[in-house]
């Protein structure tokens, strides 16, 4: 799942050619962004996946779920505890898939890492590349939790 804010942003870092500073300030904050971002796409997954709801009430309930509590962390055991929500049987989907690619889960992995160290002002030493290399290899697992939860 490609989204095409954090493909933008990578354009603009590429051709950044200024004070190297300033381009890791840069690659610092394009982490940031991209948690965000895949925050907001599991979140539409969600919101995508209830939408048969009819129920006014019950759709209320699950809109303010999703925005509220539904996801405290991006890490994939809170996403598959997430879908073992759903049914055990889209945890076990989501697991397998992740399984069958342990280098989208490293890369991923190391996206919140450097999030969470910029975040709390340590830092990274990621480099704009590496950086980039774990987006273009670990937003896979965002289609490993949509395909997940296509699951009927």
């Amino acid at each position: 799942m490609n989204i095409k804010v954090i493909d933008h942003a990578l354009e603009d870092i590429q051709d950044f050619s200024g004070n190297s500073r300033i381009k890791d300030l840069l690659t610092q904050a394009l982490l940031i962004l991209i948690c965000a971002q895949f925050e907001k796409e599991i979140e539409n997954c969600l919101t995508r996946r209830c939408a048969s709801v009819s129920d006014e009430a019950i759709k209320g309930f699950i809109d303010d779920y999703i925005q509220g509590s539904a996801l405290r962390s991006l890490k994939i055991s809170n996403l598959s505890g997430l879908l073992k929500k759903f049914d055990p049987s889209y945890k076990k989907m989501f697991t397998e898939k992740i399984n069958q690619n342990g280098q989208a889960k490293v890369t991923y992995d190391s996206i919140l890492t450097n999030r969470n160290s910029v975040a709390h002002g340590e830092g990274t030493n990621a480099t704009f590349e590496e950086v980039k290399m774990y987006y273009e290899q670990g937003h896979i697992i965002l289609d490993y939790f949509e395909q997940a939860l296509r699951v009927n």
